[in-house]
């Protein structure tokens, strides 16, 4: 903070010019001070309302559940995608799930069945494929 103050004019001089000069930039600097932040989870919600985000983002996370067979990971990403799109109580209504059972498939200890997950996917826009390993 102190490298943005040390342009300002000397607040002990009598100069009313300088003095209007560092009011104009004080209220610059409040105006760069007052812009909000936005956290990390805001950022990924509105990056993951786009489809090809979405997609690249599902695809990262089946990676890393491929490569070391822990679903927690996957099943934060889907929960992340239906948070950003729509919310777990409207995929409830869509699907037809008890909304209590989503939350638990997509809790970080959920163990949700293949159809689940299709099921899911298929409400957001999505489906399971297979592709071949490229070596």
């Amino acid at each position: 903070m102190a490298g943005k103050l040390e342009g300002l004019c000397d607040p002990f001089q009598d100069n009313p010019t300088d003095r209007a000069t560092q009011a104009g930039q004080l209220r610059g600097l409040q105006v760069r001070m007052s812009k909000k932040l936005r956290n990390h989870d805001e950022v990924v919600f509105e990056q993951l309302r786009n489809p090809e985000m979405v997609k690249a983002y599902l695809d990262v996370a089946l990676e890393e559940y491929e490569q070391d067979g822990d679903i927690a990971f996957f099943l934060e990403a889907l929960r992340n995608v239906v948070e950003a799109r729509e919310g777990k109580t409207h995929l409830a209504e869509k699907t037809g799930l008890n909304r209590q059972n989503l939350y638990r498939v997509l809790s970080p200890e959920g163990n949700p069945e293949l159809r689940t997950i299709s099921l899911i996917l298929h409400n957001l826009g999505y489906r399971l494929s297979v592709q071949p390993i490229q070596s």
